[in-house]
This record gives C-alpha cells, structure tokens and sequence, in this order.
C-alpha cells in the first residue's frame, strides 16, 4: 500500500490543520503539537492490530491528559509462540514475566487470555511510570450486543471457510479515568479493512458501551506501523497492519484527526515525533548483565513481551531501522471529518 499524501491546503479546506512545521527533535516538539490541539478530556483512539504494537504510536500517547483506549483490532492468537514447544524456547525463566496464564496452542484461549494478560501487565506497568498511561484497571467486561449487518467480520477461518464469528469485545477501564483497553476478535493474520471500519465504527457510534463517556469530544486516531518498501526506515508490509493503516488513511472515521504510523518522510503532512527518554527506557531497560540477552528484563515491553520475541526486543534509539523506534513519523490523514478535533 502506498499510503496517501494529502496536501496541506487540502487538509485546512476540511478545517483538520496538522501542527505548523513539525519536526523530529529531542523535545518531542510534533508531538506537543499535536496535543495542543485537541481538549484535555478528549478521547484519543490507538488502533493495533495486535497486543503488543502500542509503543509504536507511543509517542503520541504518553505524557497526555487525555482518555486514551487502546483498541486490538485482534488478540495474536495465531503467534507460533502460543505452542507448547516454542513457548518453552523464547520464555527465558527468572528474567522475564511469564504470561497467565501458559499457552499451550495457537488460537487456543490460553493462548488469547495470555496475549491479553501481557498486555495489561505492558500498561500496568508503564502507568507505574507515566501517569496519565491506564493501567490501574478495574475488573473486565464483555460488551456482546453489537451489530455486523453487512456480515464482514470473522474471527476464525479454515481454508475459505470463515468457523467462527465474535461480534463482541472485551473491555477494561482503568479505575483512574484515565482510558481503557478494548480487544476485540477479528481474526489474527485474517483481519481485514472492512473490519477494522466495522470496530471503529462501533466505537464511534457506541462509546457508552465501552465505557467511554460520550460527552467526551474527540481528538485523534492513531494507527500501528507499517511500511511496505521504504528501505530508508525498517520493513514492515505485515497484512493486519496494512489493514489497519489503509482504514486510518483512506476511511473517514469521524473520530476526529487520523494518523498513520510510518517511515520518516520530509513531506509537510508529516507528524515527526520522539518517545520520552524516560518511557524509553521504562519500556525497554535491561539490568543486570552486559550482554543484555543474558540480562533481566526491567523494561515492561521487555519484560511482559519477552515469551513473543526470540531472544529480545531491540529498540532503535537513533534512526528507524527496528519495528520499535525512538523517532516516530506519522502521515496525516486526508479523510478526517470537515471539522475541529473536539467538536
């Protein structure tokens, strides 16, 4: 996918106008920007496809006073390190958090409950570190009644043939106010633009029903990397995330302002921002060993996601060569809604 550039005229004719000279600098400046230009309270949407892509937009996250819901568009159900034997492989006992609870097979629902108790653990964590993260999260809950009138979600597939069909979501809401997390199940390695437009609209035209107070005005949309050929910055043409990316793109979502997660680009739509030094190293810090395989996982992604990776997860402080970086770009989107974030 060729993600949409959108020029700066065409953006103030919709009355959606990205910062003024965004730039990638030590201060994080873009992203001060950015939130600068919606309210306070307004609900800010970071659209995953999997449970552990969030720090991918994590500089638009952190640091914030608004509701953030992270929204998985699946639960990973399909990673090889669900089965008992490379589960037993990548989980490097004593130095990092094991899931809950242990993952016996793929698309099993140890396997789900795992990916979604690793990340709960991911923000618990990382709220200890950045107030306004949620993570202080209250008891889960079900939301079942929705509606799929054009028939475009299925949660599991054998062959052509779609075996299982979940029109719900599992939600929980941090205690503080501060946002939630919301999972729903389309179908890991299956998901598709047509679903990823089907949850978002169910948030948009629902939110009560995730406990997300309707009063509340929005701000933006952000969406996980992806890239599908730039060498410039690291290759991640990942089906789900294009699922996800093309919808952020190309979709009016009417949730206010729309980003994607990319590679850097000099182009004036572009959004360039840092993740804080300290939610870096909140993330990714090891202790211990010099030889950081061998080393305790402090940092929460290393620590909660650890069991998801081969040995560890590397974080690209300097450029954008690994699928967790330091400096973020994100590519505005064209289709937002002709009107103000937080109207």
């Amino acid at each position: 996918m060729c993600i949409a550039l959108v020029m700066l005229a065409a953006l103030a004719g919709c009355g959606v106008l990205p910062p003024e000279n965004p730039s990638i600098d030590a201060n994080g400046a873009g992203a001060d920007a950015l939130q600068d230009m919606v309210p306070d309270d307004a609900v800010v949407y970071a659209a995953m496809p999997h449970p552990d892509d969030e720090f991918q937009a994590w500089s638009l996250l952190e640091n914030s006073s608004h509701f953030t819901a992270i929204v998985l568009m699946t639960r990973g159900e399909r990673t090889l390190r669900c089965t008992a034997g490379r589960f037993a492989q990548s989980w490097q006992e004593g130095l990092e958090i094991p899931p809950s609870p242990t993952p016996e097979a793929m698309e099993d629902e140890t396997c789900v409950k795992a990916r979604l108790d690793s990340i709960r653990g991911y923000l618990r964590q990382m709220s200890e570190t950045d107030n306004s993260i949620p993570g202080d999260f209250a008891e889960g809950f079900t939301v079942t009644d929705l509606i799929d009138d054009d028939g475009v979600v299925c949660s599991r597939e054998s062959g052509d043939q779609c075996t299982q069909v979940n029109l719900g979501a599992d939600v929980w809401l941090d205690r503080r106010q501060r946002g939630a997390l919301i999972a729903f199940d389309l179908g890991d390695a299956n998901l598709t633009e047509a679903e990823v437009e089907w949850a978002m609209t169910q948030l948009r035209d629902q939110p009560a029903k995730f406990g997300i107070d309707p009063e509340r005005p929005d701000g933006y949309v952000v969406s996980g990397y992806y890239n599908d050929g730039d060498p410039d910055c690291f290759e991640y043409p990942h089906a789900d995330h294009q699922a996800v990316a093309s919808v952020v793109d190309s979709v009016d979502l009417g949730l206010g302002l729309q980003l994607v997660a990319t590679c850097s680009d000099p182009g004036e739509n572009v959004l360039n921002a840092r993740v804080s030094e300290r939610s870096a190293d909140a993330a990714f810090e090891f202790r211990g060993e010099s030889d950081v395989e061998g080393a305790v996982r402090r940092g929460a992604h290393e620590a909660h996601y650890g069991w998801l990776a081969e040995t560890v997860w590397l974080l690209d402080r300097e450029g954008q060569q690994e699928l967790f970086m330091q400096n973020q770009t994100f590519v505005f989107s064209g289709a937002a809604s002709a009107s103000d974030p937080g109207e």
